[in-house]
């Protein structure tokens, strides 16, 4: 079942002192099928996450405001605009880029804290409205989303999946236009001669930047909105899927769970 939740700032404000990523996001649907929810992070946390590498309530914590401060800095970035696209006849490479290099920094640095810091400033909306849940998918639309997942991109790798396959968005040479020169740009552009829609990214669990729920990779995509914008799917999962070499076990292991 999908449960659409709609957020409003006033809402927001009441319920938390820190500004939060909702003020650029309009809204976001969380499907789920726990039987139990949960709407406290700290009882979320001790009930659902295993904490022997340490991870506890404040990692969360610091996690989610890190998770928010990604979503409002994409957000309120010069690129968030939907008509906002690079122009061929610029000369200055910063006009591809999808937010300034600060900003980009925050996934760069360590991505895989930082997907995993994204995914748990949207828990913590959920909780805060009485939907966290265990097994679940986010979905996300408003200004900046279409921006962190190309920010992310360079720091997955490409993968099947069996979620919103009718509308989900493929890579083209538009998007790699949207990247400066260099390595990120090429391995975009390899991807999208390939065909690149569904990626994933790994994150073992090490007590400082776990999943929700213990949950060892998230996959993502683009995805197209019945009134034609676009939104962006974050699914946290057991397993990667990952069919490199020497990655097969973890694919196996992701098979099995399903």
């Amino acid at each position: 079942e999908h449960y659409p939740v709609h957020l409003s700032r006033e809402q927001d404000q009441s319920e938390s002192e820190e500004p939060e990523f909702e003020s650029m996001v309009g809204s976001w649907t969380a499907a789920f099928d726990a039987g139990l929810t949960i709407s406290d992070l700290e009882v979320y946390v001790r009930h659902f996450c295993p904490t022997q590498q340490g991870f506890s309530p404040a990692a969360a914590k610091s996690l989610a405001d890190e998770g928010s401060k990604i979503w409002r800095a994409f957000g309120s970035s010069p690129s968030a605009s939907s008509s906002s696209r690079y122009s061929p006849s610029s000369s200055s490479l910063t006009a591809c880029l999808l937010v300034d290099e600060e900003t980009l920094g925050m996934v760069s640095a360590d991505p895989s804290r930082a997907a995993s810091a994204l995914v748990w400033a949207l828990m913590r909306q959920a909780l805060r409205h009485s939907k966290g849940f265990e097994q679940g998918t986010f979905v996300v639309h408003g200004p900046g989303v279409e921006e962190v997942f190309l920010a992310l991109l360079p720091h997955t790798y490409d993968r099947n999946s069996s979620h919103f396959r009718k509308t989900v968005i493929w890579l083209t040479s538009e998007d790699v236009q949207r990247f400066p020169f260099g390595a990120s740009a090429v391995d975009v552009e390899a991807r999208a001669l390939k065909g690149s829609s569904h990626v994933g990214l790994d994150i073992n669990v090490d007590g400082s930047r776990d999943l929700p729920a213990g949950k060892q990779h998230v996959v993502l995509g683009r995805i197209r909105q019945h009134d034609g914008s676009v939104a962006v799917y974050m699914k946290p999962e057991e397993h990667g899927f990952d069919l490199t070499a020497g990655k097969m076990s973890e694919a196996a292991l992701h098979a099995a769970s399903y």
